[in-house]
């Protein structure tokens, strides 16, 4: 009876992909601490106020997430990871410059509020390219396109990235400099 329950979880996103998740979770914070590191040597730039409102924001980033999948599709996911580890960088360049600004404090009050969800699904976009290819593969060995495997496992992650990105931009726009 148990096996029963579990049985359906087993072959979830996370689980499927797990090696690749870890893998691009760790470029993505070795990146952050590279940009970090290197900005920490360089003379700090002023901070200005964006003034950009929260659909911009989300233009933005559904762009780049489109961006990250064709690249990271038509590479097989080389390019999804170079993206990735510039989009660390930037990060780990804002966050010292927003230390030797002396404002540490707006990285808990404006960072990392949108943060927590623009990451995420940063994350998921990087692993888009390998859930297409693995549908592509798998209808290639099939010879029939495997519309079962898109509905769930392309079609939640596509929706997951949508709606973590609708609450950082409204969360960046809110909590912003």
């Amino acid at each position: 009876m148990n096996n029963l329950i579990i049985r359906p979880f087993r072959r979830t996103i996370f689980n499927l992909y797990r090696g690749k998740l870890i893998f691009i979770s760790l470029v993505f914070l070795a990146s952050v601490i590279f940009g970090f590191i290197v900005q920490s040597y360089d003379k700090p730039l002023p901070f200005e106020a964006s003034g950009i409102v929260w659909w911009k924001y989300l233009f933005q980033n559904l762009k780049q997430s489109v961006i990250v999948i064709l690249i990271g599709t038509a590479t097989y996911g080389i390019g999804n990871i170079i993206l990735l580890a510039l989009n660390g960088m930037v990060v780990g360049v804002g966050l010292e410059l927003t230390i030797q600004n002396g404002r540490a404090d707006t990285i808990i009050t404006a960072f990392l509020p949108h943060a927590v969800f623009e990451i995420p699904a940063i994350l998921l976009a990087c692993i888009c390219p390998y859930i297409i290819w693995g549908i592509i593969k798998e209808s290639i060995r099939q010879r029939r396109i495997q519309t079962h495997l898109i509905k769930s496992q392309l079609m939640p992650v596509l929706l997951a990235i949508i709606v973590f990105l609708v609450v950082a931009a409204v969360l960046e726009d809110v909590f912003s400099l």
